[in-house]
């Protein structure tokens, strides 16, 4: 993890020169998948296919040749966690991230880019994020930087999103609050607004999207709901299909063990990666493949 916060030129610097990449040498299940550094061709974006979980990183950038719609039609709806840190850097053509990954749910930051769990840097041609379903960056802070069409950034409450204090982002030089028509769904219809929350003394709707509002749960206490708006289970984050229901978390917030969440790992199982319990067996298996690459 590198600590402070470096400069506008350093920083892209640090991007264009790969200091972001990092890769694990292990790939073990068609669902949980290793770090990814997508770069220069869309079509690389495919290797995101099967992924439910990416334990790592993902890093999406360099790509100038790219138009909007060569992004069209391109979803990875299985996607619902990143452990590290989510990177975007001058990937032209790309308008938003609301097809691409509409069910990212949480981001936990176990290792951080610059003390930021998710960087939005120089994407010339995003209009919004549209992270929609995001509920959850467990540790580190958000870089958005120089993204000069980016709008409906004012009407997201961070504070919902982040553990770490709000303050620590690093939100600048995009398009003007003013030139944006930063107008939240429902607005207009009584009945079916978005929630409102208060961010530095100012009560305003909250959305990433002029379609997609921000996901405010009514329980208290960080605990997730479902779509419907009912309580999940402590254990859960980014939402769950049952209430009350450990078995029934789109993420966990401490441990998942056997389609569980789990405050910590039964006896005889290990931590992994910070998120997932393992057996002495496949402690086993992991160091057999690393001691025959080829195999």
């Amino acid at each position: 993890v590198l600590h402070g916060r470096c400069s506008s030129a350093s920083f892209a610097k640090a991007l264009s020169t790969g200091l972001a990449w990092r890769a694990h040498a292990l790939c073990y299940s068609l669902t949980v998948c290793c770090s990814m550094d997508i770069r220069n061709d869309v079509s690389q974006l495919r290797k995101l296919e099967n992924c439910t979980i990416i334990e790592g990183n993902l890093q999406i950038l360099l790509m100038f040749t790219t138009a909007a719609e060569d992004f069209r039609g391109l979803s990875f709806p299985r996607l619902i966690m990143i452990t590290e840190y989510l990177l975007l850097f001058r990937v032209y053509g790309l308008e938003s991230l609301r097809d691409l990954f509409p069910n990212l749910s949480v981001i936990r930051g176990t290792n951080l880019f610059f003390n930021y769990a998710l960087v939005i840097f120089e994407m010339p041609h995003l209009r919004d994020i549209g992270l929609h379903s995001l509920t959850d960056i467990l540790r580190g802070s958000v870089r958005i930087e120089r993204n000069q069409e980016l709008c409906h950034i004012s009407t997201i409450d961070w504070g919902l999103l982040l553990l770490d204090s709000v303050e620590n982002n690093y939100i600048v030089s995009n398009k003007q609050v003013e030139e944006c028509a930063d107008v939240c769904p429902g607005i207009l219809d009584v009945e079916k607004p978005c929630v409102q929350t208060s961010v530095n003394g100012h009560l305003e709707y909250r959305c990433w999207t002029s379609s997609y509002c921000q996901k405010v749960c009514p329980c208290g206490d960080g605990i997730a709901c479902s779509a419907a708006g009912e309580c999940c289970h402590p254990e859960c984050l980014g939402g769950c299909s049952r209430p009350w229901d450990s078995r029934a978390c789109v993420a966990c917030r401490h441990f998942h063990f056997n389609g569980h969440c789990l405050t910590s790992c039964p006896a005889r199982t290990y931590r992994y990666e910070g998120w997932r319990c393992v057996t002495a067996e496949y402690c086993a298996s992991l160091r057999k493949v690393s001691e025959n690459p080829r195999e």
